[in-house]
């Protein structure tokens, strides 16, 4: 009988270990993976970092970070859904969210983000912008429970000084490069947040809608450091953004823009010029605005994902175009 218990207890035992070690082995990944997440005219993107399954070893700790929402309505449009395609539940931990600034196309969309999962930590530029939409959006960051608001980065002691590092686990080096709680060319696009990742050989710079002032700003502090592998394309692709400077200083292999047909000082965004100057520089270019042209602003979203996937070694993208 003894030998009978103890054969029933090395199964229970080897079946508990099986389960564990599938479901580590599910959520063992060591790939840094940037889904640019279609919402028609706006920005989303979504972040995982590696996870080696160790938690609280500062490294590899498969964080969830997230970029804008797009406009009202998106968030529960297409962000949701797409985050529950990757697995993500009810209350599921998203461990930064970043306002990049307060336009609608950027933050309308995160109010259903924070009613459906726990926000560990908020990055906002800090610049105090009159709109109901970002009212409402701060006070749901101020409200959330158990989480941080770094209303401004530097005021608020999340870093000391433009250029500093954030611990997103340190095989990452992420840097804020940018921001600014003020206005400058008395323009709110001005006040984006502009964040720079890299894993080993692979890097990814984040531009908002940042526009020429700040790249100016960015060539002249950080010089030839700016150089990374992927651009999110500044402003949707408008003329008011990517200047040949820059894009000489950051030198892509891609560059990604989001977009969905707006209008933008009576052009579509992306800009045909815009689009021309990056393929003169013989920089890929994606795009989320593919056969738009005759949708809904309401239904430009949701069909031209990008996915990009690295090791710090390789980059895989994955794009239908």
């Amino acid at each position: 009988m003894k030998k009978r218990v103890n054969f029933f207890v090395a199964l229970v035992a080897l079946l508990t270990f099986s389960f564990v070690f599938a479901e580590n082995l599910h959520k063992y990944d060591m790939n840094l993976t940037v889904h640019f997440i279609d919402v028609g005219h706006g920005d989303c993107i979504f972040i995982t970092t590696p996870n080696d399954t160790i938690d609280g070893n500062g490294k590899c700790e498969g964080y969830k970070i997230l970029i804008d929402a797009g406009k009202q309505g998106r968030g529960r449009q297409y962000v949701i859904p797409y985050l529950n395609n990757l697995g993500m539940k009810q209350d599921d931990t998203i461990d930064y969210v970043v306002i990049t600034h307060a336009h609608e196309d950027h933050i309308g969309g995160m109010s259903a983000i924070y009613k459906k999962y726990q926000i560990n930590n908020t990055i906002d530029p800090g610049y105090e912008y009159s709109s109901t939409i970002y009212g409402n959006l701060k006070e749901l960051a101020w409200d959330e429970a158990g989480s941080k608001y770094w209303f401004d980065p530097i005021d608020s002691g999340l870093i000391d000084s433009l250029g500093d590092f954030i611990n997103l686990g340190n095989e990452l080096k992420a840097q804020i490069l940018y921001y600014s709680p003020t206005l400058k060319k008395n323009n709110i696009n001005n006040t984006s947040i502009v964040l720079r990742i890299q894993y080993g050989d692979e890097s990814f710079l984040f531009m908002g809608d940042a526009e020429k002032y700040v790249e100016k700003t960015l060539i002249k502090r950080y010089g030839n450091e700016l150089k990374s592998t992927v651009l999110k394309v500044g402003h949707h692709g408008s003329k008011t953004a990517s200047s040949s400077e820059f894009l000489n200083k950051v030198k892509p292999e891609y560059a990604v823009i989001l977009a969905g047909r707006g209008v933008f000082s009576g052009t579509y965004l992306p800009n045909d010029e815009v689009i021309q100057e990056l393929e003169d520089h013989n920089i890929h270019v994606l795009r989320t605005d593919y056969e738009d042209e005759n949708k809904k602003e309401a239904e430009a979203g949701g069909d031209d994902n990008i996915i990009m996937t690295t090791d710090g070694t390789q980059l895989h993208v994955q794009a239908d175009q």
